[in-house]
């Protein structure tokens, strides 16, 4: 792809032109700093925006003879299809969800560990046997402490006083998203707009490819997690309702939750899930299946993942990021190191914006060649499917 600049000028004229964009972005991280619910909103908008935009442009295309959509039409008939979306999961998938946590906490957990001691005691005799663990080890003082640390650490009657004191600050939240949401979607020029009188006019064409290009690419990106996760939810919940599992739709809750993090987040699931089998297999009084139910939960799970990985992910995203294995595990160690959980999952899109614009700035670095040589592909089919419609 040709850059006009190379990169070289492009950088060297921003940095002499410290003085125009550097104190707008000290303005804009002061407001984010002392009002982190504006940052949240702007953040949630944009990721619903980019979940959006496909689906306006498909009633954009709709015209019957000299009938066509407006763009707020378009727009708000988007909205009402994801949002209808949303509130049909909440009216149907969340209450049982609910039910089976509150049947979580008044399990008898004394009794169940007593259970579990007796199963797992031939185990821990043979590490004591064979040297592999002390004399001393216990599998149930383990968990103990672990349930120990869980109990003090949460406060479930505080928790939902909690929520009932910020219900009115959730609605505000909600309502300001979908009103964010709403002229993000509607008026796509306005942000392009604001971030190019940052900027010398000579810039403005690399601008508004960075911005485009980040739009197609994380529009797809989005879209294609929504769909995995749905897609996902519904095999597992399907799989271990067959199982016979009590808890199934909490398992296809959590899986469909955390396959937002890759690597780590379907790993978190599964630990959940086999906690979860193990529960409602010693509620049931089936202690003595305890190691073929976890068998029977691993088993059914990696196969489930097996199949989002080796045919949902690549056909869902084949359009998508384009990021080696070794580059987002990569990047989500540092995403996670420097800000936890919300760190990895904002990470591999952050990281395909800065790829963008090394592709648009850098092109002269060797290095930067070879990391968004992949992207670079993308984004040129991407301009000559434009070019072919």
């Amino acid at each position: 792809m040709p850059n006009k600049y190379n990169g070289q000028p492009f950088w060297a004229n921003i940095f002499k032109r410290w003085y125009v964009w550097l104190p707008s972005l000290i303005v804009i991280a002061l407001i984010f700093i002392l009002l982190p619910r504006v940052l949240i909103y702007l953040l949630s908008s944009f990721v619903i925006s980019l979940i959006l935009s496909p689906i306006k442009n498909l009633f954009l295309k709709i015209k019957i003879k000299k009938f066509h959509l407006s763009p707020s039409i378009a727009t708000l008939l988007s909205m009402i299809i994801f949002f209808g979306l949303i509130i049909v999961f909440f009216a149907y998938v969340i209450p049982p969800i609910i039910t089976k946590l509150i049947s979580l906490l008044t399990i008898d957990y004394d009794s169940l560990l007593l259970q579990l001691q007796t199963n797992l005691k031939p185990l821990e005799d043979t590490l004591k046997y064979y040297k592999i663990a002390n004399e001393d080890f216990s599998f149930i003082q383990i968990i103990q402490k672990y349930i120990t640390q869980f109990q003090s650490s949460i406060n479930i009657e505080e928790t939902f006083t909690n929520i009932i004191n910020s219900f009115g600050d959730i609605i505000i939240g909600v309502i300001t998203v979908i009103f964010f949401s709403f002229f993000i979607v509607k008026d796509q020029n306005v942000f392009p707009s604001l971030v190019k009188s940052l900027f010398a006019e000579r810039y403005h064409a690399i601008i508004d490819n960075i911005i485009n290009d980040t739009r197609v690419l994380l529009s797809r990106y989005f879209l294609g997690i929504l769909i995995d996760q749905i897609i996902v939810f519904v095999l597992i919940f399907l799989v271990f309702t067959l199982i016979g599992y009590d808890y199934a739709i909490l398992i296809a809750f959590f899986a469909g939750l955390f396959n937002i993090i890759p690597y780590f987040g379907p790993l978190i699931a599964l630990i959940i899930a086999i906690l979860l089998g193990i529960v409602s297999t010693l509620t049931a009084g089936a202690g003595t299946q305890l190691i073929w139910t976890i068998l029977i939960t691993i088993v059914g799970f990696e196969s489930i993942k097996a199949l989002d990985n080796f045919i949902l992910q690549p056909n869902i995203y084949a359009r998508s990021v384009k990021s080696t294995p070794f580059e987002v595990f990569l990047i989500l160690i540092i995403g996670e190191e420097l800000f936890g959980i919300v760190g990895m999952i904002l990470s591999v899109p952050v990281y395909t914006l800065l790829r963008i614009i090394a592709v648009q700035t850098l092109q002269g670095v060797p290095l930067i060649q070879k990391i968004t040589s992949d992207i670079e592909k993308s984004i040129e089919k991407n301009n000559n499917d434009k070019v072919d419609n």
